[in-house]
Parts: structure tokens; C-alpha cells; sequence
């Protein structure tokens, strides 16, 4: 329980500076809120990965072979859509930019897992 309880720290963390970094390069992402408001977003980010996107990963994974990865990317799409439904403090104005945003989050949170180990 207290590996999964870091792990997610550990992800939330990267994702908050992954939505920091967002906010600096793009001007279409806006982050309306305090640190405190960063914390639980990313939060919520980190535990949609870390508990549902296996799942679904799971169920599509025939779907992601044949697309040869491009499912994954509209995945990881939609759940940051659905992380932005809970955290209305964070916009996101055009199609393009939450893709780039998307790409942005995956490839820190990739980094951060070969940093800190699967486990």
C-alpha cells in the first residue's frame, strides 16, 4: 500500500510540473488556482493513470496494436479531458495544443518512471 501511495506522489508530482511547464509554453493553457489547486489536479491525473488507464489499456490493447500506438495517444487524451472536467481551473483552447500538452505530460511522466523505476 505505501509503494502505491508513493508512486502516485511521485506521478502527481511529475505531473505538476508537467502542467506548469504547459502553462509557460503555451499560450492556450491556462491554469486558473493556487499550488493547492496544482496538487489536486495532479492527483487526480495520476490516479486516473495509475488505476483506470491499465485497465483500459488492457481491454483496447488489439486496438492500440492495429493503430500501432496512435489509440494510446487518444487515450491519454481523453483522460486528461476527464481530468479537466474535475479541475475546471485548467483550460486548454485549441485541439492542437491539448495534443502538445498531452505529448508533453506522457513524455515527463515516461521520464519519471525510467528516473524512479516501474515499482
Amino acid at each position: 500500500m505505501f509503494r502505491i501511495a508513493c508512486r502516485i506522489v511521485i506521478l502527481a508530482a511529475s505531473n505538476a510540473l508537467a502542467i506548469y511547464i504547459c502553462t509557460r509554453i503555451f499560450p492556450g493553457v491556462k491554469f486558473i488556482g493556487d499550488w493547492k489547486s496544482l496538487a489536486y489536479l495532479s492527483l487526480i491525473l495520476a490516479a486516473i493513470n495509475y488505476f483506470i488507464k491499465p485497465v483500459v489499456g488492457l481491454i483496447l490493447k488489439p486496438f492500440i496494436w492495429l493503430t500501432l500506438g496512435i489509440l494510446s495517444i487518444v487515450i491519454n487524451i481523453i483522460i486528461l479531458k476527464v481530468a479537466m472536467y474535475f479541475m475546471p481551473g485548467l483550460t486548454i483552447s485549441t485541439t492542437l495544443t491539448l495534443i502538445l500538452v498531452t505529448f508533453i505530460i506522457s513524455a515527463i511522466n515516461s521520464f519519471v518512471v525510467l528516473a524512479f523505476g516501474k515499482s
